[in-house]
């Protein structure tokens, strides 16, 4: 679709540029990172609610970030970040956010991740968005934002499959340790909700948000 709007995605993943392309011509289109990489540590969360609002807060801060970074113009900019985490419960039945593997160790670990939490379960996965409109009016910004669920189920039968699939490092980089929308995908048995929203950018509700602008 056409934009009125300059549209600044505040992230460096190319998954993300490529799902936002599907939505606006690229030359509408700007790559701005946050200046800052780090992230709040959500750690310490034990339930879907709290880890929500916490990826939320995280797509919210890094909206701040990049809206500091554009110089004001008379024409309106629409900003968009996101943060997108993979939600599973543990034998205790407390829920944690599995992030991006340790690129030093991330064998051992997604390995782990897939033995105690993917195989033969289902687990979320949550995007959370945010999109500011900067120079639409004199008024404050408006700020737009939601987070967005899916499951996921995976096979119990393939865990021969695990070593080849750390050997292709497809890992490297994913918020859980695999990409849904690559090779990780042979794991996968069913899915319900949005697969956009599992591969970083949930297009419907990017959309919504969007079509929210006054």
């Amino acid at each position: 679709m056409n934009s009125p709007y300059q549209v600044v995605l505040g992230s460096s993943s190319l998954r993300r540029q490529d799902l936002l392309q599907s939505l606006f011509p690229n030359e509408s289109i700007t790559i701005l990172p946050p200046n800052n990489p780090d992230e709040s540590e959500l750690d310490h969360l034990t339930t879907r609610e709290e880890i929500r609002q916490g990826l939320l807060e995280i797509a919210c801060d890094k909206n701040e970030d990049v809206c500091r970074q554009i110089t004001p113009t008379s024409s309106p900019t629409a900003v968009l970040t996101a943060d997108t985490g993979v939600i599973v419960k543990n034998n205790e039945g407390i829920f944690q956010l599995l992030g991006k593997p340790p690129a030093e160790n991330y064998r051992e670990v997604v390995r782990c991740w897939f033995e105690q939490h993917y195989l033969g379960k289902t687990h979320d996965v949550v995007t959370a968005i945010c999109l500011t409109i900067l120079g639409a009016s004199e008024d404050v910004p408006q700020q737009f934002s939601c987070t967005v669920n899916s499951e996921v189920t995976m096979s119990a039968n393939l865990n021969n499959r695990i070593e080849w699939y750390l050997d292709t490092e497809e890992p490297l980089g994913k918020a859980g340790g695999y990409a849904i929308q690559g090779a990780g995908s042979l794991f996968v048995e069913n899915v319900n909700g949005s697969i956009s929203n599992i591969i970083g950018l949930p297009l419907k509700e990017t959309l919504e948000l969007f079509e929210r602008i006054k």
